[in-house]
C-alpha cells in the first residue's frame, strides 16, 4: 500500500481527473465541517470525533499538525457556524478516517486515503492511498473497476440494460493512461476465475 509523507501530497496524489484533466475535490461527507480555501488549495481538514460532543479533529495541511477542538455552534443572523469551545477535550488511542477525492465533473475517477492519527499526542502518523475507482463507458455497458490496495484485491462491476454483474478479483493495478487495456485484463481475469 502507497505511503505518503503528508497530507498535502497525499492530497496532491492526482491534482487532476485522469479520464477529464479537471481539478480532483475532497469529497466533503468526510469532514466535518467544509475545508477552507479554494479546491485542493485547503488550508485544513477536520473530522468528526464525537458528533454528540461537537469534538473535531482538525489537521493542518501546511505542517502536518494535529488539534482536537471542542466545537459549539453560534446562530447568527444569516447562517450557523462553529466556534471553539473551552471545555478541556483529551482522547486516547487510534483515530482512522477515510477521506475520497473525486471528480465532480467526469464522475469518472476517485481515490481513497486512510488517514491515522495518534490521538494522544496528537501526530498524524500516517496516510496511505486504500483504493482508486475507475469508471469506463463502452457504449451501454458500464465498467467500475475498484482496485483496493489495502485487501489486494480489484472489485469489477459490469452494468448493462437489463443485467449487472459484480465479481472479485486479485489485485489489478489501474492504467490510468489507458483504461481500456485494464478492461481488457479484467475479462481475462474473469475467464480464468
Amino acid at each position: 500500500m502507497k505511503k505518503f509523507r503528508s497530507i498535502q501530497s497525499a492530497i496532491n496524489y492526482h491534482k487532476n481527473c485522469p479520464v477529464c484533466f479537471q481539478q480532483m475535490q475532497i469529497n466533503d461527507k468526510d469532514l466535518a465541517a467544509d475545508y477552507y480555501g479554494d479546491n485542493l488549495d485547503t488550508k485544513s481538514v477536520s473530522f468528526w470525533l464525537d458528533v454528540y460532543q461537537n469534538d473535531i479533529l482538525t489537521i493542518h495541511l501546511s505542517n502536518d499538525d494535529v488539534e482536537v477542538t471542542d466545537m459549539v455552534y453560534e446562530i447568527g443572523e444569516h447562517s450557523t457556524f462553529y466556534i471553539p469551545n473551552t471545555r478541556k477535550v483529551g482522547y486516547h488511542g487510534k483515530f482512522l478516517q477515510g477521506m475520497t477525492l473525486d471528480c465532480k465533473i467526469c464522475c469518472k475517477f476517485s481515490y481513497t486515503l486512510q488517514v491515522h492519527v495518534d490521538l494522544e499526542i496528537k501526530k498524524l502518523t500516517g496516510i496511505f492511498l486504500n483504493s482508486e475507482t475507475l469508471t469506463v463507458e463502452e457504449g451501454s455497458v458500464v465498467h467500475e473497476i475498484k482496485s483496493i490496495y489495502s485487501t489486494k484485491q480489484t472489485e469489477y462491476a459490469r452494468f448493462e440494460p437489463g443485467s449487472d454483474k459484480r465479481v472479485n478479483l486479485p489485485l489489478i493495478p489501474l492504467d490510468l493512461k489507458n483504461p481500456e487495456e485494464t478492461i481488457k485484463r479484467v475479462k481475462k481475469l474473469i475467464i480464468f476465475s
